[in-house]
């Protein structure tokens, strides 16, 4: 993601966290959610209304950032590619919307703000390239059942074409990865023709990503709805 700072995954991330993490389980240990669950609504019109305040959250902090980042961009480099950087811009968005829904349905599976915390973090550390979780327990997991071995291909391989197409699919379930090859993708788009292979990695991770969000949104609504309040 050439357009902007390298690490803006990250800060994407701990936004995402710091806008959501308390949205159920803040209400539920001020004792707020007793309040509002004896007016007429519903766990569930509780939990559409934290992750829509939190989203909206998340536009209002986000389009600002971006519309100072273009400027400082355009007058440092005389102009920028103003349809990459829309587009861009917009990943972005969607990026951290999805991971701020799994934040919020993670704040309602649980009880304690602890275990919110250490479920968030656990799930990205699994998916960070700095940990390598990932790739040493997944990856090899998916080599062992397609390749018959735990030596899985090297990503010089993939970036030659000559990694097998399970590889590339794995690779492109992982969200964090989703976020800088498709904002890749986007910066690509005014130079190079779009083979259909690569958009049927697009939209598959894409589709990952969503799953990611919707279900953790899910498993916290189920959770929430089972517990006595």
């Amino acid at each position: 993601m050439s357009l902007f700072p390298f690490h803006f995954r990250t800060y994407l991330f701990a936004l995402a966290v710091a806008l959501a993490f308390r949205a159920v389980v803040g209400e539920r240990e001020s004792g707020t959610l007793k309040l509002r669950l004896g007016l007429p609504a519903t766990k569930r019109d509780v939990l559409l209304a934290e992750l829509v305040s939190r989203l909206s959250l998340v536009v209002v902090t986000l389009l600002p950032l971006f519309v100072v980042l273009g400027v400082l961009m355009s007058s440092v480099y005389g102009g920028i590619p103003l349809v990459a950087f829309g587009l861009t811009a917009g990943w972005l968005l969607f990026y951290t919307s999805v991971w701020t829904t799994f934040v919020v349905g993670v704040s309602a599976a649980f009880t304690s703000p602890f275990r919110v915390l250490a479920a968030i973090c656990g799930t990205y550390l699994f998916f960070s390239p700095v940990t390598r979780i990932w790739d040493m327990v997944v990856m090899c997991l998916f080599s062992l059942v397609f390749a018959g071995s735990l030596t899985i291909p090297s990503l010089n391989a993939a970036a030659t074409g000559n990694s097998p197409a399970w590889f590339l699919y794995v690779e492109w379930l992982n969200p964090i990865h989703t976020l800088i090859w498709v904002g890749e993708w986007i910066t690509s788009l005014k130079d190079t023709a779009v083979p259909m292979g690569e958009l049927s990695l697009l939209f598959f991770s894409i589709g990952a990503l969503v799953i990611l969000g919707g279900g953790a949104l899910f498993v916290g609504y189920v959770r929430f709805q089972r517990v006595d309040l």
